[in-house]
Order: structure tokens, then C-alpha cells, then sequence
């Protein structure tokens, strides 16, 4: 289900990103739920059952709404597990890469009105010296928001939907000194053209994508509790923190401590919201008729496939890219979709528009059910029976889960415990510092090392000859990091990370 591929080239954040579910059935709590619409159904059973079977103890929100009518607005599970505090119609989610749904809706509509051309180049909204050699002056808007600029920047990437480590000019020499470009033209998913976007709305407005969504999106929809702000603004009607982030690791559901900032909300993945507002803007895009908010032809070319690119993701088979939707079918049916993932989160929503069908759920706990969960309400609208294909879809996820095991139980078959008993870990403990990400400040505690990157937090085991396996904080992703000429007196002692070398007491 994620489709959140940031371009970030380190394995790190690309397991960050992924949905690992662990099917078990050890629970130290009771789950609840909490449904507004009916008390039971099919569709309620089967998400208690998911529930059940992969261990989520954040809470689940679903939305449907069919022919003009709200079908289904309902929360399951926990806001906060450990405190045991339930999830209700009133609980925020952050949702990650859906932002770019609404971002691309928000162009669209400000072209229908005359106030920008999507057809305008890059380079006449922006005032950014990127490396010579790039074919920056054919790059228009609407390359940035179908992903087919080329345009790569890992640490543009890391620095604003992870760590917040970054001033506004740092983040513009970032772009000016480490952007690269793979070729214009071609489908490449990243979050870097629509950050690129949401600051050329800022050159060509003076008001932010943040504040226009609120005044051409969220006010005339009605969407009081959808916001790209985490604390209150005076911007916005209305802001406040989201549910709290879960996983499931080691046996048990805990809450995560990595919490979204404001300072890493951006045009990419920066938006909180309900189940009720988000019925709401499935509603606003299903409509056609004469009081629509948006028109029939706004909707038709935010809903269009401008680049073609094929493969297979939640059981849709994708065939292109529109404004900030993907576009493919799902037996037989075109269907205009996209999701959202971020450690402790993950959300789809998708239009079925020839059924005049929406659908949403958002999760405060990463789980591949996502992906069942939308399969089982697409089939039970549209009268579908795919029942093998969910058995299908549930085994997979079991192979993937398993497959990850193994690799992760490989790493320690060749350690030494003996090494591993005896080393000291002061020699690692210290800043480290790198030309784009800034400063790494790793400590030792309990034989384990802790690795802080602004917002990012990772725990370390040792296993040998200089190397850690590093975990992230907040889900069962791992990875393997080096330390390099620690011991040397005539060579920098560094660290590698995110594709990106930290150089022990200095910047170089």
C-alpha cells in the first residue's frame, strides 16, 4: 500500500516507509470500537477480525459515501493504546502523501479561475540556481505535480518530512548545491516536486499552499477539522494534535514516541483530518451536478492520466498519473486513488467515479490490512466477489512478513558474542556531521547506541566489526550502519547513513 517513495535512497527511510504487520494474538488489552452509522455488519466483523489477527492497537477510521449519501463514517481502536484513551469521529490522522490529492486539486481549481497556468515553467515561479547541466527551464508546474521533472534531492527529501532540521535558506542552498536529475519526462514518483510546488504557490500568491487550502478548499467544503497545522494557528478554524502514532514490535503494540511537527508538515505530506471531512472531499469530487463545487471539466482533468506508468499496488492496477491522484482499475473499473505512509500512519483514499463511490480509511498504526480492508469494501459496494483474491493478498503479506524475519534472524547468526560482550561503545558516542543533513548526535545507553537526527530517533545493537544494526524507533525496520576509522590517527572517523557520510567532530 505505501506509495510514499520519497526518492529517499537509503534503506533506512525506505523501511521507515514500509507497512509491517505481524500477524499474532497475544493482546494485553481488549480492542474496542466505535461505530456511528451501525451498531454490527460485515464490514465491522472483518475489521475486528483484522483487528484481532494483526495486532493494531491504533485506531482505524472509515469512511464511504455512495450515490450522495454517506454509507459509512466510523472509528475503531485506540486513539492512545497505552492509556487506553478509544478512538472517536472527533480523532485527526495524519495523512502523509494524500496531501498531494488536495494539492493537486487546489492548482487545478486556481487555473480554472485564471490565477495560474499549470502550463507555466518552473524556473518563472522559482528563484533557485539549480546545477548547471539540468534541463530546469522546460520543467513546468504540471511536471512537478505528475512526478515527471526528474528532479532528485535526498536531503530536501529527509530534512522536511523527517528531521524539521533545516532554515528556509538552508533548504534552498540544499536545492541550488545537491539536486540532481534523472531526465524530463518520465514518471518518477518523489515528494521534492510538489515541496517545489507549494513554494511556488508561495512566490505566485504571497500567501503558502497551508493557507490556501484553507481558504479554496477546506472553508467552502465545510472541512472544520482538516488542517496543515499540527498546534493552533490563528490561520486556520481548526488545529490540534492527531492521534498518536502505533506499532506493533517485539510481541507487543506500544505508542510511538516519533511525533509529526509542524516544522516537517510540507506540500508533499502535511495535512491532518477526520473521517467526517474526508467524506466531505470524496463528496466534492464525486459531484456533477449544477451547485458542484468544482465543475465536471475540473474534476475530469484533475482525474485524467497525464503520464502513463504501469504497475500493480493494493490490488489496482495503475496505469497513470493525475493531478495528485493515481489512476488505474480494479476489476474493470477505473479508479482514481492515492495513499499515504509515515512511521506510526498510513491512508488511502479512492474514487470509483462512474459508481459515484468514494472510500477512505486511515490508520494510526502501519499495516498492510490497509490494503484488505480497501479490497473488502471495493468488492462489497460494487458486488464484487474476490474472496480468493483477498486470501491471495493475506498470504502474500504473510510470505513478506515472514521473508523479513529471516533476514533480520540472519544478521545475528555470524555475530561474535564475545565481541559483542566486551565492546565499548565510547568510542562511537559523539557528533557527527554531514555537508547536507546537518548534525548526527549519537549516545550510548545500556549497550545500545541512540542516533538522533533532529526529529529522527534510531536505537543501535552492536554486531560486530564496527557496525550496528539500527532500528527504528517506532516499528520493527532495521537496517545496518558502518562506522568507519575510529581507531585511526591519520584518517576522519565517520559514519554512514541515509546514502550520506557523518563525519565524526567536524562538517566536511
Amino acid at each position: 500500500m505505501n506509495r510514499v517513495k520519497h526518492q529517499v535512497f537509503c534503506s533506512i527511510v525506505i523501511m521507515l516507509m514500509q507497512l509491517g504487520c505481524i500477524p499474532k494474538k497475544d493482546s494485553k488489552h481488549e480492542i474496542a470500537t466505535t461505530n456511528s452509522l451501525q451498531q454490527y455488519s460485515d464490514l465491522d466483523q472483518y475489521i475486528e477480525g483484522l483487528i484481532e489477527g494483526y495486532q493494531i492497537g491504533g485506531a482505524i477510521a472509515i469512511g464511504v459515501v455512495k450515490d450522495g449519501e454517506v454509507v459509512e463514517e466510523k472509528v475503531f481502536g485506540y486513539e492512545d493504546f497505552e492509556n487506553q484513551k478509544k478512538a472517536d469521529l472527533n480523532t485527526k490522522f495524519y495523512i502523509a502523501s494524500m496531501t498531494k490529492s488536495f494539492i493537486g486539486t487546489l492548482m487545478k481549481l486556481m487555473e480554472d479561475r485564471g490565477e495560474l497556468d499549470l502550463k507555466t515553467k518552473m524556473n518563472d515561479c522559482l528563484k533557485i540556481n539549480f546545477p548547471s547541466g539540468m534541463q530546469t527551464n522546460e520543467i513546468t508546474l504540471e511536471d512537478l505535480l505528475i512526478h515527471t521533472s526528474g528532479l532528485q534531492n535526498t536531503s530536501v527529501a529527509i530534512k522536511t518530512a523527517y528531521t524539521g532540521n533545516f532554515t528556509q535558506d538552508e533548504l534552498i542552498q540544499d536545492l541550488e548545491t545537491s539536486t540532481g536529475q534523472r531526465g524530463l519526462g518520465t514518471y518518477d514518483y518523489t515528494n521534492l516536486g510538489y515541496i517545489l510546488s507549494g513554494m511556488a504557490l508561495e512566490q505566485l500568491t504571497q500567501k503558502g499552499w497551508k493557507q490556501l487550502l484553507y481558504e479554496d478548499i477546506f472553508r467552502p467544503l465545510d472541512m472544520k477539522s482538516t488542517s496543515a497545522y499540527l498546534q493552533p494557528s490563528a490561520s486556520v478554524e481548526s488545529a490540534s494534535l492527531l492521534a498518536l502514532p502505533h506499532t506493533y514490535s517485539n510481541g507487543s503494540i506500544r505508542t510511538g514516541s516519533f511525533m509529526k511537527r509542524d516544522d516537517t508538515m510540507h506540500a508533499a505530506g502535511g495535512l491532518i483530518t477526520t473521517v467526517a471531512d474526508m467524506n466531505k472531499w470524496l463528496m466534492a469530487h464525486l459531484d456533477t451536478s449544477n451547485n458542484a463545487y468544482f465543475t465536471r471539466a475540473v474534476l475530469d482533468d484533475i482525474h485524467t492520466d497525464r503520464i502513463d506508468f504501469y504497475d500493480k499496488s493494493a490490488g489496482i492496477n495503475n496505469y497513470g498519473y493525475g493531478l495528485g491522484w493515481e489512476q488505474g482499475d480494479w476489476h474493470e473499473y477505473d479508479i482514481s486513488w492515492h495513499g499515504g505512509g509515515y512511521p506510526g500512519y498510513v491512508s488511502v483514499h479512492a474514487l470509483v467515479r462512474e459508481e459515484n463511490l468514494g472510500v477512505v480509511i486511515m490508520m494510526s498504526q502501519q499495516s498492510r490490512a490497509i490494503e484488505l480492508i480497501l479490497n473488502y469494501i471495493l468488492a462489497e459496494q460494487l458486488g464484487v466477489d474476490n474472496a480468493k483474491e483477498l486470501d491471495a493478498m493475506e498470504e502474500s503479506i504473510r510470505v513478506r512478513t515472514k521473508r523479513y524475519r529471516h533476514y533480520k534472524d540472519s544478521i545475528f547468526q555470524s555475530v561474535d558474542s564475545e565481541e559483542i560482550k566486551n565492546v565499548s561503545l565510547e568510542k562511537f558516542v559523539g557528533r557527527y556531521v554531514s555537508d547536507q543533513l546537518n548534525q548526527l548526535v549519537v549516545k550510548a545507553k545500556n549497550q545500545q547506541l541512540i542516533l538522533q537526527l533532529g526529529n529522527l530517533l534510531f536505537i543501535g545493537e552492536y554486531i560486530g566489526d564496527d557496525k550496528f544494526l539500527i532500528k527504528s524507533e517506532v516499528d520493527d525496520s532495521f537496517d545496518v550502519v558502518d562506522f568507519y576509522h575510529l581507531n585511526s590517527a591519520d584518517r576522519e572517523s565517520y559514519l554512514e547513513m541515509f546514502g550520506q557520510k557523518f563525519y565524526k567532530g567536524q562538517n566536511n
